[in-house]
């Protein structure tokens, strides 16, 4: 009796030391058991434990009428009790999200034997409070990113047709070109700004969508369909940063428009390959290839006096921290490597 006695003390204290109403309930939806807290809120221990939350504000309609009509029926129960549940899975249940009291509840059903379960309830009223408010707070720095990146494209589109409008006006045929090589530049950066206000991730770009778009671009630009070239994305399932991103856009948009400027005299047409992959996880591999003329033995790639590999290379080798290597056998290819910037 003695060992009895002090075994019931024990879970007494157990049950009262929880900051949290705790209840022992059996198959006909009886409280056995209750701690301190759980008896402050209305539990009437031998009694129906749906009885607690007042007013049956709990309970479906129909239970409703069943309670007021004080019906001794074991059938009637809230609307987010998991008895059922938890005897025949004969496992834990969970409902995260309860709204009882005029609070938030984390709610818990846990099976002891054959006929009794324990039911507690966590109040994280000030929790979800907390989580909406940072929600709420996350949402709009995500609208206000969204707006700066859409305002940054848009100037520079302002910038792209000023570029166009002014080389069209230049009779200087070399000077002509350097407008029409700046706008390429200003459009490919543009193209990225656009690329991450549409997208779902900021910080990360889809480089399959901007990579379509920029050759359209540049396609449109240079003629190209015109004049018999044809350029073909191979492949392209990367994703990269901001970062990376304005570099690597930079390169393709430099190698692109200079095998469309060079590589193809008038009356050749050809093809144009961009293939751009992971290799391991770690390194990305880019490779632009074409069928033209191809480039001049006397060119050294890494010196040379065109401004435009002079800033691909530049991009590589400090931006990106890679390497880039030229193949020129039937054509100009580039195979460019660098590591995947991880976050």
């Amino acid at each position: 009796e003695k060992e009895i006695l002090a075994k019931q003390t024990l879970n007494n204290l157990l049950l009262n030391s929880m900051p949290y109403p705790i209840m022992l309930i059996n198959k006909k939806r009886k409280v056995v058991a209750a701690n301190k807290i759980a008896l402050d809120v209305g539990v009437i221990i031998g009694d129906y434990c749906w009885k607690e939350f007042g007013k049956c504000e709990c309970l479906s309609e129909s239970n409703k009428i069943l309670a007021k009509n004080k019906a001794d029926d074991p059938q009637i129960q809230c609307t987010f009790c998991m008895m059922d549940e938890i005897f025949k899975n004969n496992k834990t249940s969970n409902d995260p999200a309860v709204d009882a009291f005029g609070r938030i509840w984390d709610t818990y059903w846990v099976p002891l034997n054959d006929n009794e379960f324990l039911h507690y309830a966590i109040d994280i009223t000030e929790r979800k409070q907390a989580e909406e408010k940072i929600a709420a707070s996350l949402d709009e720095k995500v609208v206000l990113l969204r707006e700066i990146h859409h305002r940054v494209k848009n100037n520079m589109q302002v910038i792209v047709s000023l570029l166009r409008m002014h080389g069209r006006r230049i009779k200087d045929e070399n000077l002509s070109k350097v407008f029409e090589d700046c706008r390429d530049r200003v459009n490919a950066m543009s193209l990225i700004h656009e690329s991450l206000y549409q997208s779902d991730n900021l910080a990360r770009i889809n480089f399959n969508i901007y990579l379509k778009k920029l050759c359209r671009n540049l396609n449109s630009a240079y003629g190209a369909s015109d004049r018999g070239i044809i350029l073909t994305v191979k492949q392209c399932k990367v994703t990269l940063d901001m970062d990376q991103s304005i570099a690597i856009g930079m390169v393709i948009t430099e190698l692109i428009s200079n095998a469309f400027k060079h590589a193809f005299p008038e009356g050749k047409g050809g093809t144009v390959e961009i293939n751009l992959t992971e290799l391991d996880g770690n390194n990305v591999q880019l490779i632009i290839n074409d069928d033209g003329i191809g480039i001049p033995p006397e060119i050294d790639i890494m010196n040379s006096p065109s401004i435009g590999l002079h800033l691909a290379i530049a991009a590589v080798t400090r931006e990106l921290g890679g390497s880039i290597e030229v193949e020129q056998d039937n054509g100009t290819q580039f195979t460019i490597c660098f590591k995947h910037k991880r976050k």
